[in-house]
This record gives C-alpha cells, sequence and structure tokens, in this order.
C-alpha cells in the first residue's frame, strides 16, 4: 500500500510538472513590421513563460488588415489604432473586439520634414505631398482630423502617396519626392539615428496627448478565457518595465526573435546605440503618459475626447456611441499585480 500511494504521489507530482510547463501559444498581431520592442525582452527573461504564454510575433500591413484578423480568431491579440473600430461601430458594424490594453498612452505618429525645410506647420502642407506608411494603417482617419483642424481637406490641399517603411520611405523623404512624413515616432527615431536630419512639425496639445494603437482581443476571448487576458497584460508590464531598467538588453533581444537581422559584429555597437534611442522612444509614447501602478488603464474621458475629434474631422456623426462596445478596463489591477523589484533585478541580472 505504502508503494502504491508513493507511486501514486509521484504520477500526481508529475502531472501537475506538466501543467506547470505547458504553454498557450499566442499569436500577437502588429499592423506593421515587428522591430525592437519591449516585448521581445519580456519574452526573452521569460515573464510570458511564466505567465503560461509563448508568443508568436505576426506582423500584417495596417490596422485595417489586423482587425478582420482579430476579429475571425486568426490572430489572438492586435496591437491595434481605435478609429476603425469607432467607426465601424457607428455603421452597426462593430467588430466582435474589445480593446484591453491601453498600449499608447500617446500619440506614437508625426509630421516630420527635412530640417531644411521652410514648412513650420501642418498648414504649410498645403500643396504638398505627404507620406504616409500605407492608406491601411490605423492613423490615417486621425491624420485627416488633425491636417483638417490645421485648415487643409485630405486629398485636395494635400497630396498624400503611400511610401511603405524603412530605407524605401527615407529615400524618398530625402530625395524630395515627398515634401513631408506622417510615420511613427520610432521610424523618425531611427532616420535620426541614421544621419537623417529632419524636424517634427508640432501637433496641438489635445491631438499630442491622445492615445494610440491599444491591445485588443476577440470579445470571446474575454469571456471564455480572462485569466489569459490578465496574463498576457501582466506580462507585456513586466516587459515594459524590464525595458526602462535596461535599454541595451532591450533592442538585443530582437534578435533572438527574428524581428530585425543582426548586425555583423563591426556594426552591433552602432545598432545598438541607434536602437536604444528607439526604444526610449518607445517607452515614452508607451507609458509616458501613465501611473507606474495604472499601466494598459484607459481613461473614458479620453475616448470621449477621441469620438469628438473624429465627429470634428467628419469621420463620425455621433460622438456619444456605447464605450463599453469598444473597451474595458477590467483587468488593469490584475496587470499590474507583480513585484517591481523582482523584474528589476531579473532586468539587470548579468545575462
Amino acid at each position: 500500500m505504502k508503494h502504491l500511494l508513493l507511486a501514486a504521489l509521484t504520477a500526481v507530482c508529475a502531472l501537475g510538472g506538466a501543467a506547470a510547463q505547458a504553454q498557450t501559444k499566442v499569436r500577437l498581431g502588429f499592423p506593421a513590421p515587428w522591430g525592437v520592442t519591449p516585448l521581445a525582452y519580456g519574452a526573452q527573461l521569460g515573464f510570458f513563460r511564466e505567465e503560461g504564454l509563448e508568443p508568436e510575433f505576426v506582423s500584417v500591413q495596417g490596422s485595417s488588415v489586423l482587425i478582420p484578423q482579430v476579429a475571425n480568431k486568426s490572430i489572438d491579440y492586435g496591437f491595434a489604432n481605435p478609429d476603425l473600430p469607432v467607426m465601424a461601430l457607428e455603421k452597426s458594424e462593430a467588430y466582435p473586439v474589445r480593446f484591453v490594453y491601453n498600449y499608447y498612452s500617446s500619440q506614437p505618429f508625426e509630421f516630420v520634414v527635412p530640417a531644411a525645410s521652410s514648412l513650420r506647420t501642418l498648414a504649410d502642407l498645403k500643396g504638398k505631398k505627404l507620406g504616409v506608411g500605407s492608406l491601411g494603417f490605423g492613423n490615417i482617419p486621425m491624420s485627416r482630423v488633425m491636417l483638417k483642424d490645421a485648415g487643409l481637406t485630405w486629398m485636395q490641399d494635400v497630396q498624400v502617396v503611400p511610401v511603405g517603411l524603412g530605407p524605401a520611405a527615407w529615400s524618398r523623404f530625402r530625395s524630395g519626392d515627398v515634401d513631408a512624413l506622417n510615420l511613427f515616432a520610432q521610424q523618425h527615431e531611427l532616420m535620426i539615428q541614421s544621419g537623417i536630419a529632419l524636424r517634427r512639425l508640432p501637433l496641438p496639445e489635445k491631438f499630442r496627448t491622445l492615445f494610440a494603437n491599444g491591445i485588443m482581443t476577440h470579445q470571446d476571448t474575454i469571456q471564455a478565457s480572462p485569466r489569459q487576458v490578465e496574463s498576457l497584460g501582466r506580462a507585456v508590464a513586466k516587459s515594459f518595465y524590464a525595458c526602462a531598467q535596461n535599454a541595451q538588453a532591450c533592442a538585443k533581444a530582437a534578435w533572438a526573435f527574428n524581428l530585425v537581422p543582426r548586425p555583423t559584429p563591426d556594426k552591433e555597437a552602432e545598432w545598438i546605440a541607434q536602437n536604444v534611442a528607439v526604444v526610449r522612444s518607445d517607452m515614452a509614447t508607451a507609458v509616458g503618459g501613465q501611473k507606474n501602478d495604472r499601466w494598459g488603464d484607459y481613461d473614458p474621458a479620453a475616448w470621449r475626447r477621441l469620438l469628438q475629434f473624429m465627429k470634428e474631422g467628419g469621420q463620425i456623426q455621433r460622438d456619444d456611441l456605447p464605450l463599453e462596445q469598444l473597451y474595458t478596463t477590467r483587468f488593469v489591477d490584475a496587470y499590474n499585480a507583480w513585484d517591481r523589484d523582482a523584474v528589476k533585478a531579473k532586468a539587470l541580472a548579468p545575462q
């Protein structure tokens, strides 16, 4: 009997250990190519594994492509812009998704011109060519609102040209093929680090502080797997905190997941210096406006401002849409329930 009991206990422990090691693969979709990101660093440090998750990094061309893939569950979590779901909701064509984590708490998209350009304000773009990543990018509706606020009509006063991302877009900017670019801050930071002199056109404060891409998931996931949503958000929060402690290691983590090619040894130091600047830019955009114990939180007033701006810009006709059909903050306490000192120690430990 003693031997049988011992065998049974051993089997239970083995099953428990196997369960503890089981990982759920989650597809994380981004509306542009993944690059240097705190999430890769968090995955490298084991924060996703601790939550029982195995991230797969997927990229698509714009939020207009990403959102339907979250809606049909081919992507589990999408880092999407909120404008398109707002417009769909007004048309009674709401996507079966909700935003669950405020990823970029301030506006990552900017308007930039060459440093020597005479253009000083958004209004100065009248009669000019504006390069955008893609007409399917989720920032396009809000960019239209920003230009309208400056007295300009999209595609009439300003010619909008898709230029893609990376060196191809930068080349068109340097050659003068476009007069300005409307890409996200990390792209512009990479341009600066690559030696391209540019200047950011000032955005009105009401737009600059408006949130942008958030993490969305299918409403079925929220209902059926709330602990997975909590786990995902907690891993994201820990990843950003760790990245803030060790920006150099955070930048290099992208190599481990083949998100960017590793440079040759003679170029590594230069690459690291450039991408540490990108990491810090990403951090400032993502968590600069959030409280340290409320990462991932949404302010209902900010959503109301978004609707108001979109109405003023002609993107929607109503600014009283039911916000509960767009986002939830029910998981924010769980996102922030972790030991800051332990995460900091892990980030600073020799690798």
